[in-house]
């Protein structure tokens, strides 16, 4: 008879969503040790798949189950590893979480995407969970916020705030409240969750800091854009607003501006994610709105080889964000496995990208200024050999992959101290 002991909580491929990508890149690491060890399933939510498509039976051979047949708490002996995000695709988890007692028999694992939540918790209290009310919302910031939690949160329901301020906060009460550890990608998601929380006394859990899964693109060699002589420019992940879009079509339209028209002809962006279906940011629009039709590619969302093949095309890759939405950058440590020189914004956990070729400020007008200057410099070295980077951002911290083995590992051995290190 099947029996759980490892529980794994997340969004599943082909749901179009990058953490979906990041955790297929997790199960198919551990898939070999599961399928023989047999007691580890994968809980998924049915209702975020794709129109038409229902979910799979099994994901690397690693039994997927509807996250509606779960338990509302991990039993005795049983270790549920629950992935959050900032996005629409984690609703299921971010409910399991809250309605998971702190007393649970088994253990939790919280892996954070991002430290700042409260976007995906509004988004619960608009509808997309009936039983999720304004209430929960404010408690779940009261950690953080406090005594003046309601006041600061209503405030800013009513928009007398201003939107910066979903940003900033964590709603982390709930994860914090029945986590026996958390796991992070950056030391400042550690630092957020640590300094910026007051945590009941004796539930403090152990953070530990890893890696993001060993990318598939590592040790790929850049091989250069489709059209000869061509440089590529890439931009990667979900299209919105954080991701600095506009200002890299405005960085871009000023770089042709300094050059002449040999070299203008060579220089492409290829702008590839997703834009929320229901958004009114519109790239494109600026993109002609700026005369750059024929330097801007947009590819709404490929297949996962394709990604990765366009990745492994650029030259130069953008991945900046200001204010920040999804500390975790799934993109930015693929790019700092190709040999494309890539720029990040000097914010946030952004700054401990340790391959960056160039950081870059997050206000206006330096930003599209550093941008443009970006470009014309990458095109003015792009002869010079070895000048791109293939160092990992994480390369002295162990890969969730690893974490993730490690909790199988204790299963099997009857190991349930939470307090084990690496």
């Amino acid at each position: 008879m099947f029996r759980r002991t490892l529980e794994l909580v997340s969004p599943i491929p082909p749901m179009r969503t990058g953490t979906a990508a990041y955790f297929d890149t997790i199960v198919s690491r551990i898939a070999p040790i599961a399928r023989s060890q047999g007691d580890v399933v994968i809980l998924a939510d049915p209702r975020a798949m794709p129109e038409g498509r229902s979910l799979p039976d099994s994901l690397h051979g690693v039994p997927v189950v509807a996250c509606g047949e779960a338990h509302a708490e991990p039993g005795v002996g049983v270790t549920r590893i629950i992935f959050l995000a900032n996005n629409e695709y984690h609703l299921f988890a971010h409910q399991m979480v809250q309605k998971q007692s702190s007393r649970a028999m088994g253990r939790t694992i919280v892996v954070l995407h991002d430290p700042s939540m409260f976007m995906v918790h509004r988004h619960m209290t608009g509808g997309a969970l009936p039983d999720y009310s304004t209430a929960d919302l404010i408690d779940a910031t009261k950690t953080q916020l406090g005594a003046a939690a309601e006041r600061l949160v209503l405030r800013r329901m009513n928009d007398v705030l201003p939107e910066v301020f979903e940003h900033g906060v964590h709603c982390m009460g709930d994860a914090l409240r029945v986590a026996d550890e958390v796991w992070v990608h950056s030391l400042y998601a550690a630092n957020r969750v640590v300094f910026e929380n007051d945590i009941e006394l004796g539930r403090l859990p152990l953070i530990r800091v890893c890696a993001h899964p060993h990318s598939p693109i590592a040790g790929h060699r850049n091989r250069g854009s489709d059209g000869e002589g061509a440089f590529r420019i890439g931009v990667f992940g979900w299209v919105t607003p954080p991701k600095r879009a506009f200002s890299i079509l405005r960085g871009l339209s000023l770089a042709l501006d300094r050059l002449p028209a040999a070299e203008r002809g060579r220089l492409e962006l290829v702008i590839v994610g997703r834009k929320p279906s229901n958004s009114d940011y519109d790239p494109a629009g600026e993109a002609q709105r700026l005369q750059l039709g024929d330097q801007v590619q947009f590819i709404d969302y490929p297949d996962a080889d394709t990604f990765e093949s366009l990745m492994a095309t650029c030259r130069l890759i953008f991945n900046l964000r200001y204010p920040s939405c999804g500390e975790s950058s799934g993109t930015l440590a693929s790019a700092e496995t190709t040999t494309a020189r890539h720029v990040v914004s000097r914010y946030q956990s952004f700054r401990e990208s340790r391959g960056a070729w160039r950081f870059i400020d997050v206000v206006q007008p330096y930003e599209v200024w550093q941008i443009a200057q970006c470009i014309l410099d990458a095109l003015r070295l792009e002869a010079l050999p070895d000048q791109g980077t293939t160092l990992d951002s994480k390369s002295g911290v162990a890969p969730v992959e690893k974490l993730v083995l490690l909790e199988m590992m204790k299963q099997q051995q009857g190991m349930h101290d939470a307090g084990l290190s690496l």
